[in-house]
């Protein structure tokens, strides 16, 4: 994670006094399993926070998805479409620029 922030414009080096942390709120699948098909529904909520000496800055992100398919739930499948998703919200969070400035 810290690559990656770096990679978009964070300055995460000789930074004592800032503190980041991005907090998992929701990270789930839920599956309906019905008699010829099954239902999945993904969601997922994080929240980045700065604090600094002057100030602090809080922001969430949240996606969710959800799908059909026939027959009986494939564990695999639900995995890679949760993870799809996390990946789809983390870049939200990497691409917005209103953290950046909160740490350079």
């Amino acid at each position: 994670m810290a690559a990656a922030l770096t990679e978009q414009g964070a300055n995460l080096l000789g930074q004592q006094s800032t503190q980041l942390k991005i907090q998992i709120n929701q990270l789930q699948a839920n599956v309906q399993q019905r008699p010829l098909d099954h239902l999945v529904t993904n969601q997922v909520a994080l929240t980045i926070f700065i604090q600094r000496d002057d100030g602090s800055f809080t922001k969430s992100y949240a996606g969710d998805s959800s799908y059909t398919a026939p027959f009986k739930v494939d564990l695999a499948a639900v995995e890679r479409e949760l993870r799809i998703l996390t990946e789809q919200v983390l870049n939200q969070l990497l691409q917005d620029p209103t953290w950046k400035s909160e740490l350079n």
